[in-house]
């Protein structure tokens, strides 16, 4: 039972020959006893290509303070995606016969013909060092849209794969990197205590408070994008992925106002389409829970020769124990449907010590 992989030998003879047209011949002594799965690349694999374009525009508000203005556009070409070419066509009848390629089963395939899309606007500004505060604050309103999740990375919020391996044009939708909004803000600050400061400059009270800088990194985005799916292969065309996707009767998205860890987004807006048919539900649209983080820390150096110092940091990751919710469940007719189940760590504290030579 290897991990990854089933080998099998097969051993003509001249009354049981081997042929493209009948390459698994079930005669032929050592032929495996279903119809093998394959996965393949594209003998065309492309390296992917990007276009893009920006704009900058930055303004000196006083002689510490900076704002910049960015506008970004881009297009990516060539990107990765998996296929399966010899899906079957939606029909009640079996599946094998159906196939375009009867002889295999499930093909799963790397190509590198998808497409990606982004446009941003940024704006940072940065406040340098003024009585030993340093501050930056950067906000992005964005799209990023594309054609497939990586076919190679993988997205655990929809399935990597089309719904309909011949209808590739209806799978552009919202990136796995989409954020509409995201603001980051960091801070460093070094007391004003301690040699060459402006307290306690000298004796035991400048030696224990002199040396320390405090940090902080707050962020603040939308949440992840998902789709939802259907459980099983009830399109009939022997996928094990659980590609088919529900119909959509109306947007999905509730207001902020209503969403809960009980229904994230109105499953009443999604319903299973007949059996042998394909869901008009789009891949990726859906806006699941947003982020919100501080992080905090505070370090100091202790000099132990001219080029030598150790460095102790304290740091508390998610310091105000903020509840950060995962995705919910995306899968139409199970009881996590809508439904929030866990969440991300909760305040993480860490101490080192840092040996700078």
């Amino acid at each position: 039972n290897p991990p990854f992989a089933a080998q099998a030998s097969y051993f003509a003879s001249a009354g049981n020959p081997i042929t493209f047209a009948n390459p698994f011949p079930s005669a032929v002594q050592g032929a495996p006893t279903s119809t093998p799965n394959f996965g393949a690349v594209d003998l065309n694999y492309q390296p992917a290509r990007v276009q893009s374009a920006s704009l900058g525009i930055q303004h000196q508000l006083s002689q510490n303070t900076l704002i910049d203005l960015n506008v970004v556009a881009s297009r990516s070409f060539g990107l990765d995606r998996l296929i399966q070419p010899n899906s079957a066509p939606p029909s009640p009848l079996p599946v094998q016969p159906r196939r375009p390629y009867p002889n295999y089963g499930v093909i799963n395939e790397v190509r590198t013909d998808a497409k990606a899309w982004y446009y941003g606007l940024t704006v940072e500004v940065e406040h340098r060092v003024t009585s030993g505060l340093n501050v930056q604050s950067s906000y992005t309103f964005s799209r990023a849209l594309d054609q497939s999740f990586s076919g190679v990375a993988g997205q655990s919020n929809d399935s990597s794969y089309p719904q309909n391996s011949y209808a590739l044009n209806l799978e552009k939708g919202l990136s796995a990197t989409d954020r509409k909004n995201r603001w980051v803000s960091n801070f460093v600050y070094t007391v004003p205590f301690g040699p060459g400061q402006k307290y306690l400059t000298g004796g035991v009270g400048g030696a224990i408070a002199g040396g320390w800088q405090i940090t902080g990194v707050y962020t603040a985005q939308s949440g992840e994008v998902l789709g939802a799916s259907l459980a099983g292969d009830p399109i009939n065309q022997g996928s094990p992925n659980n590609v088919a996707r529900p119909n959509r009767v109306c947007n999905g998205n509730l207001p902020s106002g209503s969403r809960s860890i009980h229904e994230w987004f109105d499953t009443a807006c999604f319903v299973a389409p007949p059996l042998y048919t394909f869901g008009n539900a789009g891949r990726a649209f859906l806006i699941g829970p947003a982020l919100f983080d501080v992080d905090l820390g505070i370090l100091r150096n202790f000099s132990v020769a001219e080029r030598m110092r150790i460095q102790f940091r304290a740091e508390a990751f998610n310091s105000l124990n903020h509840t950060n919710f995962d995705t919910p469940g995306r899968y139409l007719g199970t009881t996590a449907f809508g439904i929030v189940t866990s969440a991300e760590p909760a305040r993480v504290l860490q101490l080192g010590l840092k040996f700078i030579f």
